[in-house]
């Protein structure tokens, strides 16, 4: 069944335009945002399914994408723009485990905070609940019942972080304080 191309949903022309790209089997792919705006089971499907069939092509791809697990999964190298500056770029492993500077952790996710004078980047997935090594304080500004998590979202001095709590346990309080640690984190130049 064919459609107008006026009447297609904004995911359904996403698709179109990413097939159209696709079948041109062009030398060089650019593709901006292409996973931007679409529900979420094809989003999930296309997070799976667009990594593998670019790679079936044999030609360079750019892919642009303001989510950092996007990037991550797509690419093989990054380059973090920031105000139209390149501030890193190289094999992904290396630029993501080592952001040197402030805006490229913030760019990948990370949450960036000050500690003995020193800037530490920390992994989204890095920080816990309860006291360690590398310890904060959070000041709870939300509870968020999430059925399978919670997630409780505050401030560690200026810095919004968030962090995943397992069902089951006892939530803390809004406008409370609750122990954070790092499990790993990078120091910034």
């Amino acid at each position: 069944m064919s459609q107008r191309a006026d009447l297609l949903s904004g995911g359904e022309g996403r698709r179109v335009s990413l097939a159209r790209a696709l079948c041109l089997r062009a030398p060089l792919v650019l593709l901006d945002e292409p996973l931007e705006g679409l529900d979420r089971p094809t989003y999930s499907r296309l997070l799976h399914e667009l990594p593998q069939l670019l790679a079936a092509f044999d030609a360079t791809r750019i892919l642009v994408t303001h989510n950092p697990g996007e990037a991550l999964r797509f690419a093989q190298d990054l380059v973090v723009l920031v105000d139209g500056r390149v501030l890193a770029s190289g094999e992904k492993r290396e630029v993501a485990t080592n952001p040197r500077v402030r805006e490229v952790a913030e760019a990948l996710g990370y949450f960036v905070v000050l500690r003995d004078g020193r800037h530490l980047a920390i992994p989204p997935d890095a920080l816990r609940i309860g006291p360690g090594a590398l310890g904060f304080m959070m000041d709870v500004d939300e509870v968020v019942d999430l059925v399978a998590t919670t997630e409780i979202a505050g401030r560690i001095g200026d810095v919004r972080v968030h962090v995943a709590l397992p069902a089951g346990r006892e939530t803390p309080a809004r406008g409370g304080r609750i122990s954070l640690h790092a499990d790993r984190f990078y120091e910034l130049r």
